[in-house]
C-alpha cells in the first residue's frame, strides 16, 4: 500500500470439518451466551483477533466455496 498498490486479503472459509462445526446453525444458546459474555479465554482471544484483522487488513467479502472464488471478477 505504501507504494500505491491496492492490497486485499481474500476472506475464504476453507471447507473442512472444523469450519463446518464452527459456523453451523446448531450452536446452543449456552454457547452463544458464553461467547457474548466472553466467559472462555479462547472466546476473548478470538474476538480480539477478529477485531485486529478487521482493523488492519482489507478483506474481500466472505467466500464459502471455491466456485464462488472462481466466479468473482478479479480484474478490478
Amino acid at each position: 500500500e505504501r507504494a500505491g498498490a491496492e492490497c486485499k486479503v481474500i476472506n475464504y472459509l476453507y471447507p473442512n470439518s472444523w469450519n463446518r462445526k464452527q459456523t453451523g446453525a446448531r450452536i446452543s444458546l449456552k454457547s452463544k451466551l458464553a461467547y457474548l459474555l466472553q466467559a472462555n479465554p479462547s472466546h476473548r482471544m478470538h474476538r480480539k483477533l477478529k477485531g485486529f484483522i478487521a482493523s488492519h487488513f482489507h478483506l474481500t467479502r466472505l467466500y464459502h466455496s471455491l466456485e464462488e472464488l472462481q466466479q468473482e471478477d478479479w480484474s478490478s
